[in-house]
């Protein structure tokens, strides 16, 4: 039976319809039924089993995509309709970019700001920069910047185009790429973007995040655009990045209707189209069902003209039709004579109505000569103008509140209504925290704190400090009301709003919430949770009508909150889109082979020992080649092992806590040394020891927040496994050393895997603040951390958002995980043991950042930096403040000429322990400082267990003293220059990137860590271990 959707359709749109499952170019002429065969075709294709979320439809007004939803749903019997991800390019990929904003460094409550709003930042910048306004007009710049995005032209790339600066320089605004560059990071700092950066930054996410464009590519399966002749260059590169997979794209168009080019429409988009689609069938729908014949064959006439069009003859089967006129006028005042004219005497002629007639005009300036024409002849008539309602003052103030309660990092809304009603706050005042914001590179709403925190003596700067103050929890009590009322009752509350409401009630309105502790209660360590404040700490579930940021607003001002925090997203140490560079069987049997040969040169028989110089560096790797004759290999650039194991190989009393990815627990080389839980019940999914997770005999895993620890999901990368085993492979077996991990007679230090990430799961700060407390109630002496934040001062563009800035900054906006670590630091441990407290181990990060990021950077924590094979920094580590120390994390780009054949990821990396679905051998490379943090892990528990061998006893604080103190100096090697082949790929060995050291001389903390060196000093301080007083009880009565 044939299909409803299909009937009355001619032959051309059927073929339309029908044709859904490949590439398809719909030429549709004006009146041809577009829109009916764009509706029908997706009905269809929905009726033929398509589902409706597999369907992405781009329109150019919200109104054609409302048309069309509705349109479809009256074809189809059911709701699924709503399904489809349907509207215009910017609602959609606005909704996009909300859904991975963080990926691209903005937040998910990002404002989109309006014209306005971009002018005046413009205007802002250029009083900055004391630019004329001869010279630098806001609409002439806007217009220039929306031009460069709208070609997917970045700042950085402006800048560095020579072309784009002598065409300034010709156009006499020299400073326009400086003007562009700031302009984009205010309005990133100011979590903000203007129109175009709704396509500018969908096409860098999709560019940039692979595993989101899959994402979209898989979900997209069938993309149809329409207007596609008036598609941009940013446009039609989303399009065509989204359709790479699948190919099944539909585009409507005609190009003999490209009227946009004037703001960047590109009508070789549809001329072009079938050879980015060569398979794609084409279809042309030639009937004019809108338009008489003699208006059809004037258009053909005029079209037949054009020098690049596509062959179609457009047809009408409708009346002749008048004659076409054309009026001749000399000036706009005669013009509007005539118009008006003809306009009344057609109506007086018909007895039409008015409201029947329309009059068209070009430009807004051309409606005041029509006006007075049709008011000097008593004709009544409406003014229909954009979205006018938007621009009255009143509007904009309201919408402004809006704005800043949703994004307060939203300058542009800030300094409209921060003295709006007047309330005492200056220009003066205004200025001053503008410039406050500017010289500390925070948003003006983030620098208001600072102005108040200040001590000012003068009396009136109080006063200013204390409004302000108000300001802000104005705001704040704002966020708590605009749900609840209309908006001119929200516009009542700026002036009248008292009291706040109770956590119960503000959780009410949140709706559908689930409340809990954070930290579940376990008998053995509540006395000290609770001493800690961590029983006070509890987790806040909502539903989807509310954002993160929308409950936090509400909830921060109470006075029964102490703190309000989001469960931010926190970073890996390492790209998790690159897996590790794996050992081949037929490497690994070539390497077996060498070594024999020089059987007897190392401390233990581990075969592959000889790949390991970030434990032996015998300086005879990287001795020079034919492509590079520089030798990049020092003798001891290594942790100084070798001497240390003569003392230890580790103790099963130190527990480590590896915070990463899941450790593979039945590798060969790591199986002997997991912790296990001997209260649990390994396969039980009870908490038979009551310490409240279920399941956890080898550790837990807090992403699926069961006791089952995993390894092998696709997405992978082993970088658990490998960390692992730098610290805690098993020595002497035949395969690959470690530092901690003892031999198959002396067992060595135990791995407790906390796993906090899983495949493409990220992590969050809930799940390892959980991980950390966790680690010190069971038992965790070390934390091994190669996660964090982004360093603060990391190049934006490249890295998104900067991190935190300082200390203090990250304590107040992550109190939690600050509590967390405290308690780990402080109630590791035991009095009784070789240490009372805990040593956190971070990565200092890989953003090439002059600082390192944070948690990591905290005073309480130890932070790594990455070195190479000759102690020189690793081109990618973060350094200087924050950081505390080196080791060897890598440096691939260092060697990337070194060695015949040498596979890049393999060459100067680290060689360590992995997954056997990653790997086949269950060994490969990795680099980065989440790598150079484990031999600061694998070292500090190396000490830990010398000491637990000797009976010494140390806090925290005194072994993270004897662990900086005994550090291998390293400044001496880091002179001169460093060459590296970052971009190796790209521009081959002609242009390698220089490094200069001197920049990182004294910036590696306080070098590189020595684990001899450390034992030695172990055995001469500390103070000797004690037992604690056994009392045994009578049985006597």
């Amino acid at each position: 039976m044939e299909s409803q959707i299909l009937q009355g359709l001619n032959p051309a749109q059927r073929a339309a319809v029908e044709n859904y499952d490949v590439a398809s170019l719909i030429i549709a002429g004006a009146g041809s039924g577009k829109t009916r065969v764009l509706t029908s075709r997706i009905a269809y294709m929905i009726e033929q089993g398509v589902a409706p979320y597999n369907i992405l439809a781009l329109t150019f007004t919200n109104k054609a995509a409302e048309q069309m939803r509705s349109r479809i749903a009256q074809m189809l019997p059911d709701s699924r309709s709503r399904y489809i991800r349907m509207g215009t390019f910017h609602s959609v990929f606005s909704r996009i970019l909300r859904e991975n904003a963080d990926r691209i460094g903005f937040p998910e409550s990002f404002t989109i700001y309006e014209p306005s709003d971009c002018k005046n930042l413009l205007k802002t910048i250029f009083r900055e920069l004391n630019l004329s306004d001869d010279r630098y007009k806001p609409n002439a710049i806007a217009s220039r910047i929306s031009y460069a995005k709208n070609s997917l032209v970045t700042p950085g790339a402006y800048l560095a185009n020579s072309v784009y600066a002598a065409e300034d320089r010709q156009a006499q605004i020299p400073e326009f790429g400086n003007i562009y560059n700031i302009y984009c990071q205010r309005c990133k700092r100011n979590g903000a973007m203007d129109f175009d950066d709704l396509l500018l930054q969908t096409n860098i996410l999709l560019r940039d995040c692979p595993d989101v464009l899959a994402r979209y590519q898989e979900l997209f399966k069938y993309i149809l655009v329409d207007e596609y002749q008036d598609t941009n260059y940013a446009q039609y590169v989303i399009i065509r990045r989204l359709s790479q997979l699948h190919s099944k794209v539909c585009v409507v168009g005609d190009d003999a209707q490209s009227i946009y080019s004037f703001r960047g429409a590109k009508i070789e988009n549809i001329l072009s189209f079938q050879k980015d689609f060569p398979a794609a069938k084409v279809f042309k729908l030639e009937q004019n069902y809108r338009s008489t014949r003699t208006i059809v064959d004037a258009a053909n006439s005029v079209i037949v003209r054009n020098s690049r069009r596509m062959e179609k003859h457009c047809f009408s089967a409708g009346d002749v039709g008048e004659p076409i006129r054309i009026l001749k006028a000399y000036t706009d005042r005669e013009e509007a004579e005539m118009v008006v004219s003809d306009l009344r005497d057609k109506v007086r002629s018909t007895g039409d109505d008015w409201s029947e007639a329309v009059i068209l005009y070009r430009t807004n300036n051309q409606s005041a000569v029509l006006e007075d024409n049709l008011r000097r002849r008593g004709i009544p008539y409406r003014i229909y103008k954009g979205s006018s309602f938007y621009d009255h003052k009143e509007v904009k103030d309201m919408l402004a509140y809006i704005r800043l309660v949703i994004n307060p990092r939203d300058d542009e809304a800030f300094k409209r209504i921060v003295n709006y009603p007047t309330r005492g706050i200056g220009d003066t005042t205004v200025q001053r925290i503008a410039q406050l914001a500017a010289e500390r590179g925070v948003s003006m709403w983030e620098a208001v704190d600072a102005l108040v925190a200040e001590p000012a003596a003068d009396p009136v700067q109080k006063t200013i400090a204390r409004k302000v103050a108000d300001f802000v929890a104005m705001i704040r009590s704002l966020s708590l009301a605009r749900n609840e009322k209309g908006l001119y009752d929200f516009g009542l509350e700026i002036a009248t709003r008292s009291g706040i409401l109770s956590v119960d009630e503000v959780l009410d309105l949140v709706g559908g919430y689930e409340i809990e502790r954070v930290f579940p209660v376990d008998e053995r360590t509540e006395e000290r949770t609770r001493e800690a404040g961590l029983n006070l700490w509890y987790v806040v579930r909502f539903n989807e009508d509310y954002t993160v940021e929308q409950v936090i607003e509400r909830l921060a001002p109470l006075g029964e909150v102490q703190y309000a925090t989001p469960n931010r997203q926190i970073k890996r140490s390492y790209d998790p889109t690159r897996k590790a560079m794996p050992l081949t069987r037929e490497t690994l049997e070539a390497i077996k082979r060498q070594t024999r040969a020089t059987q007897g040169e190392y401390p233990f028989n581990d075969e592959l020992m000889v790949k390991q110089w970030n434990l032996i560096n015998r300086g005879d790797l990287f001795t020079g080649t034919e492509a590079c004759e520089v030798s990049r290999s020092v003798v001891g650039a290594d942790v100084q092992c070798e001497e240390a194991w003569k003392l230890s190989t580790g103790d099963p009393s130190i527990i480590v806590a590896v915070l990463d990815e899941g450790v593979c627990q039945t590798h060969p080389e790591l199986r002997d040394n997991i912790w296990t839980n001997e209260d649990e019940i390994d396969g039980s999914k009870k908490d038979n020891d009551g310490n409240g997770y279920a399941g956890d005999i080898h550790g837990f895993n807090f992403v699926t927040n069961t006791g089952i620890i995993t390894w092998d999901d696709l997405n992978d990368t082993g970088h658990g496994t490998h960390v692992a085993g730098v610290i805690a492979a098993q020595n002497d077996n035949g395969g690959i050393g470690s530092i901690a991990g003892g031999t198959p007679d002396k067992p060595g230090v135990k791995i407790m895997s906390c796993q906090i990430f899983a495949g493409n799961a990220g992590g969050n700060s809930m799940s390892s603040v959980k991980a950390i407390k966790y680690a010190a109630d069971n038992g965790a002496v070390i934390l091994q951390c190669s996660w964090g934040y982004t360093s603060g001062t990391a190049n934006s563009y490249e890295w998104g958002t900067p991190g935190y800035a300082d200390e203090e900054q990250w304590e107040t906006l992550a109190p939690l995980e600050k509590d967390a670590l405290d308690y780990f630091t402080h109630n590791a441990g035991s009095p009784n043991g070789p240490i009372d407290g805990g040593i956190a181990v971070f990565a200092s990060g890989n953003e090439y950042a002059n600082s390192a990021g944070f948690p990591g950077a905290a005073s309480m924590c130890v932070s790594v930096a990455a070195t190479a094979a000759d102690f020189t920094p690793a081109t990618y580590t973060n350094y200087g403040p924050g950081t505390n120390i080196s080791a060897p994390g890598g440096d691939r780009d260092y060697y990337w000429d070194y060695g015949e054949g040498a596979l890049r990821g393999e060459a100067g990396c680290v060689f360590s322990t992995l997954p056997y679905n990653v790997s086949e051998t269950g060994f490969g490379y990795m680099e980065g400082t989440s790598m150079a943090c484990p031999h600061v892990s694998g070292v500090v528990a190396l000490g830990l267990s010398y000491a637990a061998q000797q009976r010494r006893h140390f806090t925290a604080d005194e072994f993270k003293k004897l662990l900086y103190e005994t550090a291998t100096p390293i400044d001496d090697y880091i002179q001169g220059t460093k060459f590296y082949y970052r971009y190796a790929y790209d521009l081959g060995y002609t242009n390698p990137t220089q490094m200069m050291l001197s920049n990182y001389t004294g910036q590696m903390g306080v070098g590189q860590v020595n684990a001899k060196r450390l034992l030695d000093a172990i055995a001469q301080n500390g103070t000797p271990m004690r037992f604690p007083n056994l009392y045994i009880r009578s049985t006597a009565r």
